[in-house]
């Protein structure tokens, strides 16, 4: 590691040991990551592939979001820098949220010192974790970009998910309670001839339209539905 010759007075470690000892408060912004950069190096992969994660096996290894952030917040401390993220702007569309956010690294003595950078990310989820997911993954992707950070492959946790329309969505929404058996046989059968805006016949149409990966899926999931309830699509929809 290079070290700056710095006379005593010069340095900041009235905190302790927290700070580099090359640091000062007099530091510019720019000064401050160079110094996070001399300090910072390959961030190794934490999660090997074949590793179970969220229930599901990976098929590479990865960097995840947390080892990223307890790397860079170790030498952002020791260089007087806070990062932090705004103008977040999200989008969604079916399970799909995409999310553009500002990355700020600004200097901890001078709030009017600061650099930006755009984080840009996007994060699959039938949930409510859409939109965590995708900030997570963009902040990540921020500070290793801001920082030339090396790590190989990074591929997100998610590596089965399949993007989902809208359509896709709501029809799932709609045949999950049925499948669990929420519902009686009589409203079963009372939704499955339903027609107009969002009945089953006309989003699955739209799904089969689509012809994405999921349609078959919810083609079978909707027929095993009628079968149970001793209907046939054939002859309802025709």
């Amino acid at each position: 590691m290079t070290t700056l010759q710095l006379a005593p007075d010069q340095r900041k470690l009235e905190a302790g040991d927290i700070f580099d000892p090359r640091f000062v408060s007099t530091m510019s912004i720019q000064a401050r990551l160079h110094l996070m950069m001399t300090r910072l190096d390959y961030v190794q992969k934490d999660a090997p592939k074949a590793a179970e994660v969220g229930g599901k096996t990976l098929k590479y290894a990865i960097v995840s979001h947390d080892k990223v952030t307890a790397a860079v917040r170790k030498e952002a401390v020791a260089c007087g820098v806070i990062i932090y993220p705004s103008d977040i702007d999200a989008k969604h569309s079916g399970n799909l949220t995409f999310v553009t956010m500002k990355v700020r690294f600004q200097s901890a003595d001078n709030t009017a010192d600061f650099i930006e950078t755009v984080g840009i990310g996007a994060g699959i989820d039938t949930g409510d974790k859409g939109p965590g997911k995708a900030m997570s993954y963009a902040f990540k992707y921020a500070m290793l970009k801001a920082l030339c950070l090396e790590t190989g492959e990074d591929p997100d946790f998610d590596q089965e998910s399949v993007r989902a329309t809208d359509e896709e969505i709501r029809l799932s929404t709609i045949l999950t309670p049925m499948e669990r058996q929420e519902l009686d046989a009589d409203a079963v059968i009372a939704s499955i001839r339903a027609d107009g805006d969002n009945s089953i016949r006309q989003l699955l149409e739209a799904v089969v339209g689509q012809a994405g990966p999921n349609a078959p899926i919810l083609r079978g999931r909707v027929a095993a539905l009628a079968r149970s309830v001793g209907l046939s699509l054939r002859e309802e929809w025709k």
